[in-house]
């Protein structure tokens, strides 16, 4: 069963999605984003994706903007764990930081979304 993310008004993404590809950003201790409004995979634009801790703990958030997000102000994501969202239309920031210290990295995995 998929882990339940309510982010503002999101969802979850479903399981079954076509997947459209993978993007990744790399990790260390300060704050990475990606702008998810500027970002699309065959001409969609990124509404529903899967995000996987890799090689360390995660702090992330989805935001309005691409403001520098704190530990308090994120969720933690356990390394090699998986979470399917699905985007608020008005969040398109995935942000990403390594939770402690080090490097990792966020593999993100887009799948077409039709609502």
């Amino acid at each position: 069963m998929a882990n339940v993310i309510n982010s503002g008004s999101g969802l979850l993404g479903d399981q079954f999605k076509e997947p459209l590809g993978n993007l990744q950003l790399d990790l260390t201790t300060n704050n990475a984003y990606l702008d998810l409004g500027d970002t699309y995979v065959d001409g969609y634009a990124i509404r529903c994706l899967s995000i996987y801790a890799k090689e360390s703990d995660v702090r992330w958030a989805m935001t309005g903007s691409a403001t520098d997000t704190s530990g308090s102000t994120t969720h933690f994501m356990k390394q090699d764990e998986r979470i399917n969202i699905k985007v608020p239309w008005n969040r398109n920031f995935l942000h990403a930081r390594v939770n402690g210290s080090g490097t990792g990295t966020l593999e993100i995995s887009v799948y077409k979304e039709w609502s």
